[in-house]
This record gives C-alpha cells, sequence and structure tokens, in this order.
C-alpha cells in the first residue's frame, strides 16, 4: 500500500469530477468504488465477504423469533429453546468475566461497572 500513489489507476481530476457528479445526483450511491482497481478489489471482497455469509447462514439465521428450521441444531446439536432462563444466565455470567485482550485484560463487567461509576 505504500507504493498505492505509483499503482494506483485513478486520475485525480477525474476522481475530483466524479465526486462532484456523485454529489449532484438525487439519490447517491452510499458508496462507490472509483477506478477500475477499486472496483476489482470491491468485488473480489464482496464475492468473498458472500461466500462467507452464505456458509454461515443457518447459524446467522438460528436467532429469529420465528422457527425458521433448525440451523442452530444443525450447528451446535441444541436448541436454545431447551435452556432455561437460570441456564442462559450462567452462560452470560461466564461470558461476561471473562478477561479480553481488546478491553486491556478487563472482563466486560468491570468495563460497564467503571464506565457507570464516572
Amino acid at each position: 500500500m505504500a507504493d498505492f500513489e505509483e499503482t494506483a489507476n485513478g486520475d485525480p481530476g477525474k476522481v475530483a469530477q466524479l465526486v462532484i457528479r456523485v454529489a449532484e445526483l438525487d439519490n447517491p450511491p452510499l458508496r462507490i468504488l472509483a477506478g477500475s482497481d477499486a472496483y476489482t478489489y470491491g468485488r473480489e471482497a464482496w464475492t468473498k465477504r458472500l461466500e462467507t455469509d452464505t456458509a454461515w447462514e443457518s447459524l446467522s439465521c438460528s436467532i429469529d423469533a420465528y422457527d425458521s428450521g433448525n440451523g442452530w441444531e444443525r450447528q451446535r446439536g441444541a436448541s436454545l429453546r431447551d435452556l432455561t432462563e437460570a441456564q442462559l444466565d450462567a452462560v452470560a455470567a461466564e461470558l461476561n468475566d471473562r478477561p479480553r485482550k481488546r478491553l486491556e485484560f478487563q472482563t466486560p463487567n468491570e468495563v460497564l461497572e467503571n464506565t457507570l461509576l464516572r
């Protein structure tokens, strides 16, 4: 990425014109891939994301309030419907008392408590 300026296909003047053109649209896109290199990279990245999303579809859909199938059972061999509130609370407590690197090795409960005490 350090030599991006030397390898990028985009013309800065054309990028400026594109930004102005998009800004003037009545219904501009949320994002736009500016240049053939960005378009190629963006398409590849989106294709990989769709493949990943598709691979995990049943697990992703397993939390729906309505019964859309047995995705959780296929992925984990059990249903959340079979767990008691106490069991779910125990899982939540275990997860919230586990130190996280992202939280500088504090637990989520510690971070919440420190935030509330401010």
